[in-house]
């Protein structure tokens, strides 16, 4: 008898099923870390912009749009920003 050269249909069945129960595990994992990682760069931007704004802010009245962020102030003590995912606001330096 001549001996099998490569896998058996078994063996290909059984790697398969593995290779399946592994990408179905880790595609709804990777997608929701995608969807973190996004709105968490998102945040990361909006508190860019809200620094920037603070470091060059002067007495006037604020209310400004950067790439779709959104930045206001509200009061003498606070500068808000927002984006379609987050709104944020910080005190202002006294």
């Amino acid at each position: 008898m001549k001996k099998p050269n490569g896998f058996t249909l078994l063996e290909s069945v059984f790697s398969l099923s593995l290779l399946l129960l592994i990408t179905v595990f880790m595609t709804p994992l990777i997608l929701s870390m995608l969807k973190q990682l996004d709105a968490e760069r998102d945040l990361t931007t909006l508190y860019q912009h809200l620094a920037d704004q603070v470091d060059f802010h002067d007495t006037l009245p604020l209310k400004k749009e950067i790439n779709g962020y959104f930045i206001e102030q509200l009061n003498e003590e606070e500068i808000c920003g927002w984006s379609r995912k987050n709104k944020k606001c910080i005190a202002l330096p006294k």
